[in-house]
Formats: structure tokens, sequence, C-alpha cells
């Protein structure tokens, strides 16, 4: 019976291991032209990538002029001009309508150039770009976050403009009274 357990937790052990080293090598890829190029980013910044083919290779740095995206576990980030300047800008939400963050959160449609959203006016761009106006009711218990923006841009791409499906703070007080008899 003990030698059962120990085969059990070696097994355990090995599968584990294994799952997080596979999990690290395949995560991480560059777009080049057209050519994906799997590997591993090493460091990532704003403005530069380290990326390596091998474990044995040297890393290589990459500009957003260089590369049209990359993506790290699970993250991808496109590079795209703002104000004349390649950026890298994380993609957020994909779709007719995506949504992108860098320092703001920047909204654009499929092929099209990108527009910041600004707390003053981003409930308008939003309107714009995702739906028709007899649905402005909706915008109304929309913050200016990152989760309910995303929540919104994801919803209205999938054709879901339902107010009770968009995150929003709800300020309020539960009270009650409940009275038993034991009988």
């Amino acid at each position: 019976m003990p030698l059962l357990r120990i085969y059990i937790l070696v097994g355990c052990l090995i599968l584990i291991i294994g799952n997080k080293a596979y999990s690290q090598n395949k995560s991480s890829y560059i777009v080049i032209d057209s050519a994906y190029l799997g590997g591993t980013v090493e460091k990532f910044g704003k403005d530069n990538i380290q990326f390596k083919r091998k474990k044995a290779d040297s890393p290589v740095s990459y500009g957003p002029d260089e590369i049209k995206e990359f993506g790290i576990k699970g993250d991808v980030y496109k590079s795209i001009p703002i104000d004349g300047k390649n950026r890298f800008l994380k993609l957020l939400i994909s779709g007719k309508t995506e949504l992108y963050q860098y320092e703001d959160i920047y909204i654009s449609r499929k092929g099209e150039n990108i527009v910041p959203l600004k707390k003053e006016n981003f409930k308008q761009v939003i309107q714009e770009y995702t739906i028709p106006e007899d649905t402005m009711a909706n915008l109304y218990t929309l913050s200016y976050t990152q989760s309910s923006i995303s929540s919104f841009i994801s919803n209205s791409n999938m054709g879901i403009l339902d107010i009770d499906k968009h995150p929003f703070r709800k300020v309020g007080l539960y009270t009650g009274y409940n009275f038993f008899q034991f009988r």
C-alpha cells in the first residue's frame, strides 16, 4: 500500500512539472511581416521586447516598428501608431470593434484608425463605434473602468446589448428581519 502512494505522488509531480514546463515554452510568439515565430519573450516593455527562438540562442531586441504583434502568456500586444510613433498596445477585446490599452484605453473598428477613450467623452465615442442611437440607454450604467468598457464592447461585438450584463457600481443597503417560531 505505501508503494502505491509513492507511485501516485511521483506521477502527480511529473504531471505538474511537465505541464508547467510545457506552458512556459509554448506561450510566446512574434509576428514579423506575415511570419509567425514561436519562442520565448525574455523581457518586454512599452517600446521593445527581447525574444529568443531557442533556449540556446541569445535574445534579440525588437521595437514596434520591426514587428506587427507579439503574444506572451495569453496576452496579445499589437504595434499600432499613436501620435505618429508606433507603440505596443495590449489587445483587450478583439472583434468588429477592438479595445486596446497603452496608458489610456483606445477603441477602433477593425482596420480603421485608433481613438483614445477619455473620461469626459467615452460614452459618446463608444456610442459612435458600437451601437445605434436608439440604444443609448444602455450606456447610462457604463462606468469609465477597463472591466466595464471591456464587457460592454465584448457584448456589443456579440450583439448582446442588455443593461444587466454590464458591470457597474451599485450602492445600497440590504436589510432584513427574520422571525422563526419553533414548536
